[in-house]
């Protein structure tokens, strides 16, 4: 199978050049993040960590209620939005294949959609943007989950991987598609 081959359901039947362009990358960069990350499928399956409840949900976590939604078996995989607007329901279908192989996290990051708004535009920081993710595994009493991020969402994923150089029990893989 070539790597542009993947069998992800495609939700516009007439996409345009570049939504084509932007999937194909998504498409290859999850199969190389799958294919590099399948070691660690195999030891987050085996782990005890308490299965999570599958729904939408709303968690405090700094200060703000954070609405996320999970869906999914497997390996927990973590994905947030970016923190400029839009919402994960553009996740929910897109993503949907993955949910045979992980449990995914979809989650609204702060100020966008269901999420609450911080009280200043200065709570905005990529500090507190990780400090979420963080906390975000910490209340689904995770001790090991999976990041995966694309665009402002990926620099994240991104943030996270600076700021946790050296401390691999936060998380197990990283992806960012199209992060900056």
């Amino acid at each position: 199978m070539h790597l542009y081959e993947t069998h992800l359901p495609v939700a516009n039947p007439t996409p345009s050049v570049l939504t084509m362009t932007t999937r194909l990358l998504f498409r290859i960069a999850l199969y190389g993040w799958l294919s590099v990350s399948k070691h660690l499928l195999f030891a987050a399956a085996v782990t005890e960590e308490a299965k999570l409840a599958q729904g939408d949900f709303t968690a405090e976590l700094n200060g703000l209620k954070l609405w996320y939604k999970i869906s999914g078996n497997g390996p927990v995989c973590l994905m947030p939005t970016p923190a400029w607007g839009p919402s994960s329901d553009l996740w929910f279908r897109t993503l949907k294949p993955l949910e045979k192989f992980f449990t995914m996290v979809y989650l609204d990051s702060r100020g966008t959609s269901r999420s609450q708004h911080a009280k200043s535009t200065r709570n905005y920081t990529w500090d507190e943007l990780v400090a979420d993710l963080d906390a975000l595994k910490t209340h689904l009493h995770q001790k090991r989950v999976l990041l995966m991020g694309h665009s402002e969402g990926g620099v994240q994923v991104l943030q996270v991987c600076v700021q946790t150089s050296g401390e691999r029990e936060r998380f197990d893989s990283y992806l960012s598609i199209g992060g900056e």
